[in-house]
């Protein structure tokens, strides 16, 4: 989660281009023995990693730029290989793509008839637990009601039907 590692973006100048493996290498892996540094180094730069940035929208508006800069640095440090995925929340996805110069991918929500299904399934394998087709249907319903500005992209996330399908679990 990008949110939990702002403090050490901080550190960085918004317009210092930095190699970017060894910045990871020496941040986030401080615990680690000196072979696993070693390791992920070289995968790095044979560009054989894949990088993952959770929750760019929830970082402060004052730190976005360092944010971005990281992800500058990335590309022009990175081998081609190389991969990075950038997660967000609908609303920062222009702003990202522009920044970026990419175009984006979404997740699509469930369909009813799978949000239905998979609340049917997390609900019933707990042994004991039974929640019929139209109990799921009208529960689904009214959480799409409750959420009504974003409906189905908020019950349509399979995350917060599994979440939603846990508390009931446990309280039915």
């Amino acid at each position: 989660d990008l949110k939990q590692h702002v403090n050490t973006f901080k550190k960085l100048s918004p317009s210092e281009v930095f190699n970017f493996g060894k910045f990871v290498v020496d941040t986030f892996m401080c615990s680690h023995t000196e072979f696993e540094k070693k390791l992920l180094m070289n995968m790095f730069d044979n560009g054989m990693t894949v990088v993952l940035l959770d929750g760019v929208d929830e970082v402060a508006p004052t730190y976005k730029e360092h944010i971005l800069n990281a992800i500058e640095s990335f590309k022009k440090d990175s081998k081609k290989k190389n991969q990075l995925w950038v997660s967000t929340r609908v609303h920062y996805e222009k702003d990202l793509e522009m920044s970026l110069e990419v175009l984006s991918s979404k997740i699509v929500p469930f369909s009813e008839e799978n949000q239905i299904k998979l609340l049917l399934d997390v609900v019933n394998q707990k042994e004991n637990n039974s929640l019929s087709m139209d109990l799921a249907k009208t529960f689904i319903h009214r959480i799409s009601v409750v959420h009504y500005s974003r409906g189905s992209e908020y019950i349509g996330m399979p995350l917060q039907i599994r979440m939603i399908g846990e508390v009931y679990q446990d309280h039915p």
